[in-house]
């Protein structure tokens, strides 16, 4: 995976959020310390995020950072019984090995921040 697939993996699940609780992009933003165009622009994919925000937006959205890796739609939709390609399916989850261990890293960076 690289780093245009990552952005658009968090990107996605950062606007997924924000929508599944009817939230504005100016008020998101405004709590990530960020402003609207900038959150626009990472919901898109077009922008990475930082450690801080992605950290920000894990609490304020009750999460724990590793679950903006986790490309979870993705292989549901692929692993439908009678509907799975076994190619893409290795493909699926080859990928979600790549951002498991982007997320093994972005832990072991804040621990050793404290």
């Amino acid at each position: 995976m690289d780093e245009t697939d990552l952005k658009k993996v968090i990107g996605e699940r950062l606007r997924r959020e924000r929508e599944a609780r009817q939230l504005a992009q100016q008020a998101v933003a405004h709590e990530l310390g960020i402003d609207a165009p900038s959150l626009s622009r990472i919901e898109q994919g077009k922008r990475g995020v930082s450690t801080l925000v992605l950290r920000r937006a894990a609490r304020f959205f009750g999460l724990t950072m590793d679950a903006f890796f986790e490309p979870r739609d993705a292989i549901v939709a692929l692993a439908r019984p009678g509907e799975a390609d076994t190619s893409a399916m290795g493909e699926m989850i080859e990928w979600g090995r790549k951002l498991q261990r982007h997320g093994d890293f972005v832990r072991s960076e804040l621990a050793a921040r404290g």
